[in-house]
């Protein structure tokens, strides 16, 4: 067996017959071949060739297949630690288009890339520093594939950073909002991906701040394909994966709608043949394989073709699946406004508790069938209550004005009594008596005691003059009527007056 130190032969197309990520030795024992994901979970392999026994070892020719490789950054003679080759994971069977090699010598590592072509041939990758004292590793390595994979493949990867999102989205009107690889799209205007962004919002009021999501439309065409789609997480140094049900490069899919929370996506809507559906960022885990689950919440009717005319229904459902997915919480629709307004003002709220001033953006700040029906219903409500209150009052009145007479009379007779030196019998004197305190009686009748009345209690109706007027005729009845039977009944009909006005907010004057 020849010494690998007299110059040995890589072959670059080759491959472990069994397909394991096991050590493979070729070349009448002179090469050692091992293979590996790398990035893990990236979707592409690397091929690593070395000397048996790890130790540097000259090189003799570099072959692919049966074509000898020339510009691989290996030459006749050269003394190297390893030689790396990278293919897309959907190549392997027929091991055709290397997309990247990574040679390592002398402590320094150098890149080179496909040019592709008939024949595979190759030149220095365009990167800031080549030779590099360390490996291109993780994003940065996954990103160089990725480019390579469209250009070499026709092979897209869908990127869903934020960033990347947002940047393209903003320059839609000037045509510049597409991406794929530099070599197809180096000005962003030829790219096979194009970015806008999308507003979703509820029709009952098309202005009410939206839920925005930025569309990445790929349009399969001449044998073009989506690879992968991926996101970088914003102020992370990974590249991650969105699987679909598991899939790492869903072949239907054709655009991805993303909603998006800290600037990272957490919701997405994905189109592609009649595979139309929601998923939701997995929650918890560190890994950059994102395994993305189908979102339970039912979300049917809910799509690109109505997202800017959502019924309220709708919405309230979206709102819930973005918050289930962690994409924080989203205003109210307008229609939910105006039923929460119509239930306090119907009798939901509490009685004694007057609505306070109106906001901007109460009833009247929506328009709609649904609201105006419900302003109606209110107005229509508090006609009837008004007419209510108003006749119950009037029999109040004539209530106190009949107790009014009474006591005069009853005045009348004790004064005659006095004169022709007759005594009040003791059940008229008791039943004065028991009665003779206003405080006492509206520490019976009033569950609040004494001190509900006054200013404090004009204050908290904030009900106007109308109301001073009714107060004041309750006050000037019980003062008229004290040491009389008709005290106890006008402090009881004098709270239950007060009652009437204070459970009635919408009443104004009688």
């Amino acid at each position: 067996m020849p010494s690998p130190t007299s110059g040995v032969t890589i072959n670059i197309r080759e491959k472990p017959t069994d397909n394991e990520n096991l050590p493979y030795i070729y070349g009448s024992d002179q090469v050692r071949l091992e293979r590996g994901e790398n990035p893990p979970g990236s979707g592409f392999l690397m091929f690593k060739h070395t000397s048996p026994n790890g130790q540097p070892f000259q090189v003799d020719k570099v072959m692919f297949g049966d074509a000898q490789v020339s510009d691989i950054g290996v030459n006749y003679g050269d003394k190297i630690d390893h030689l790396a080759v990278w293919y897309w994971r959907e190549t392997l069977e027929t091991m055709t288009n290397p997309l990247l090699a990574e040679v390592f010598r002398n402590g320094s590592y150098t890149y080179n890339y496909n040019k592709g072509g008939m024949e595979t041939s190759w030149t220095s990758l365009p990167i800031i520093q080549n030779p590099r004292p360390i490996p291109l590793h993780n994003k940065d390595l996954e990103t160089q594939l990725d480019g390579l994979n469209c250009y070499l493949n026709d092979a897209v990867t869908l990127n869903l950073t934020f960033e990347n999102s947002s940047k393209l989205s903003n320059n839609s009107a000037r045509g510049k909002n597409t991406y794929c690889c530099i070599t197809h799209s180096p000005n962003a205007t030829s790219g096979r991906v194009s970015v806008e962004k999308v507003k979703v919002s509820c029709k009952q009021n098309p202005n009410h701040r939206s839920a925005d999501c930025y569309k990445h439309e790929f349009t399969p065409s001449n044998g073009w394909r989506l690879a992968a789609i991926k996101y970088d997480p914003t102020g992370g140094s990974t590249r991650n994966r969105i699987n679909l049900n598991g899939h790492k490069s869903p072949p239907s899919v054709t655009t991805v709608y993303a909603f998006y929370k800290d600037n990272n996506p957490k919701l997405i809507y994905v189109e592609g043949n009649e595979e139309n559906k929601w998923f939701k960022s997995p929650t918890g885990g560190n890994s950059n394989d994102e395994n993305w689950e189908k979102v339970l919440t039912d979300l049917q009717g809910i799509k690109p073709t109505n997202f800017n005319s959502l019924t309220c229904n709708q919405w309230s459902k979206l709102k819930e699946a973005l918050t289930e997915a962690g994409c924080g919480s989203l205003p109210k629709c307008p229609q939910e406004h105006s039923q929460s307004s119509f239930r306090l003002s119907a009798g939901g709220g509490s009685p004694s508790t007057p609505p306070g001033p109106q906001g901007p953006s109460g009833i009247d700040g929506y328009r709609g069938d649904t609201v105006e029906k419900g302003t109606q219903d209110t107005k229509s409500l508090q006609e009837q209550e008004q007419q209510q209150r108003t006749k119950e009052s009037e029999e109040l009145r004539q209530e106190v004005k009949e107790a009014e007479g009474e006591g005069s009379e009853k005045e009348k007779l004790k004064k005659k009594e006095e004169e022709d030196g007759v005594q009040v019998t003791n059940g008229d004197q008791t039943g004065s008596t028991e009665s003779s305190s206003p405080e006492q009686g509206a520490a019976e009748g009033d569950p609040d005691g004494p001190g509900r009345g006054g200013d404090g209690t004009a204050a908290e109706f904030g009900t106007g003059a109308a109301e001073a007027g009714i107060f004041a005729t309750i006050g000037y009845f019980i003062a008229g009527t004290t040491g009389s039977g008709a005290a106890g009944f006008l402090g009881y009909k004098g709270y239950k007056l007060y009652q009437n006005f204070k459970g009635d907010p919408w009443v104004r004057q009688i």
